[in-house]
């Protein structure tokens, strides 16, 4: 019991972290997407617009490259590498999800298309 009270105090000090690194994912495609939209859409809006975008979306990747350094080390820190079989099968998971959701997307694209 003690174990697993203590990977879930592990887990909640990482919690901030996870949500600056989902935060900072976010802002960059938000603020290159609101840029991207800007450009090619002529809205009349100025270069104000376009450039606040593309700022937003630059410290979106700040954030997300920090953040993910920073939970990085603090895994490191505190000892917790998985085995050989646990990196196996997130592995498998982690392919099997993006082959998953590539499908599912270019499906839905055949779809919308017809």
């Amino acid at each position: 019991m003690g174990n697993l009270s203590s990977q879930a105090g592990n887990e909640l000090k990482q919690l901030p972290l996870m949500l600056g690194k989902l935060l900072g994912g976010i802002m960059t495609v938000v603020g290159f997407g609101a840029a991207v939209w800007l450009v090619t859409r002529s809205t009349g809006k100025g270069e104000d617009a376009v450039m606040l975008s593309l700022l937003a979306g630059v410290v979106g990747i700040v954030l997300f490259v920090l953040s993910g350094r920073k939970l990085a080390g603090r895994s490191a820190a505190t000892g917790t590498q998985p085995s050989k079989v646990d990196k196996k099968r997130t592995s498998i998971l982690a392919w099997t999800l993006l082959l998953l959701f590539a499908t599912i997307f270019v499906l839905g694209v055949m779809f919308f298309l017809r």
